[in-house]
């Protein structure tokens, strides 16, 4: 082999291409960004991190099929292994949710739903699931929400709040009711199982912005979720939930569930991270992005499924949980 041929032979392949240092080195930077979820950098995790996928796929893009293939395992492997050390692998994707409810007597059908506005039509989609209880947000008037269910010749116990609202076809306790402006509460007792609390809340809205030149969109971002925190610390001390077991639910506008357990600690857990089927995003209903929807639950109750459904006639889709209530 001549010199030139020496040459050609250093060149061919010994050194990684740039795209895949650069693919390699996101993968890491993503990784730490999700692990601490830092508020000065909201801006970023407030979406989920296999939405900034697009971004390490154009870095496969070379000429010739087998560059490409061979960047595309080198880039995108790294990439996986992040999302998945983070919990943001949304390999709920391939799982089938079961619409039809459990045939279980001590299992509760859990149905969270944002009224958009206070419209009734989101409640009506929301009781095609056959609920034994459904969280509102965003909700009607208490003779508005009553009469969904005097059309449907039904008997429901409802507490409608300034935003939250709950309605159960089970009893609900008078006395162990709450409202405030971010939720309402109630105890309900079940046919069989063990009586239990429930709240349906809904914390500020997100302020969303997309100028990320500018410095005032990450000021944004940055401020944001400290707001949410605070409020939801406030909810949780005025719930006061002791032990009796809870399921909490509702438009919690966040999608950081590290910021969630700081506050609440090990008292719930997320339904969906323990039994979640299909596409984790909730918001918007069109085009789901972002799960900022949750269904909470304590630890004595075991949740069968959560999975979230679209609807037309709200900007949230549609969730729904099934839990084993403790006997």
């Amino acid at each position: 082999m001549g010199e030139n041929g020496k040459d050609k032979a250093k060149k061919g392949g010994k050194k990684l291409h740039w795209r895949v240092i650069v693919g390699w080195s996101l993968s890491l930077i993503f990784l730490l960004i999700y692990w601490v979820r830092p508020d000065s950098l909201y801006g970023i995790h407030v979406w989920p991190m296999y939405s900034w996928t697009a971004l390490i796929i154009l870095l496969a893009f070379r000429r010739g099929l087998k560059k490409i293939i061979r960047h595309a395992l080198l880039v995108l492997l790294p990439w996986g292994l992040a999302m998945w050390a983070v919990g943001e692998l949304p390999y709920q994707f391939f799982l089938r949710p079961d619409f039809d409810r459990p045939a279980e007597a001590t299992t509760v059908r859990v149905v969270s739903i944002n009224c958009y506005g206070g419209t009734v039509l989101p409640l009506k989609d929301a009781l095609e699931f056959d609920p034994d209880v459904i969280l509102i947000q965003e909700s009607p008037s208490q003779p508005k929400v009553e009469e969904v269910f005097e059309d449907l010749g039904q008997r429901w116990d409802v507490l409608v709040g300034p935003d939250g609202a709950i309605a159960t076809k089970w009893k609900m306790d008078r006395h162990g009711q709450k409202i405030t402006p971010e939720f309402a509460s109630a105890r309900i007792i079940p046919p069989e199982g063990e009586p239990f609390l429930v709240c349906s809340l809904r914390l500020a809205p997100v302020n969303l912005r997309f100028d990320y030149y500018r410095r005032s969109c990450w000021k944004t971002w940055a401020e944001d979720q400290p707001r949410r925190r605070e409020e939801l610390s406030d909810v949780w001390t005025e719930l006061k939930p002791g032990t009796s077991p809870l399921i909490i639910g509702g438009d919690f506008n966040t999608s950081n569930r590290k910021m969630m357990d700081q506050v609440i600690g090990t008292s719930v857990k997320n339904t969906f991270d323990t039994a979640g089927k299909g596409w984790p995003a909730t918001f918007m209903s069109q085009f789901p992005l972002i799960r900022i929807d949750h269904i909470l639950a304590s630890p004595e109750m075991q949740p069968v499924q959560n999975f979230a459904v679209r609807t037309r006639s709200s900007d949230h889709m549609i969730v729904v949980a099934d839990i084993e209530l403790p006997k």
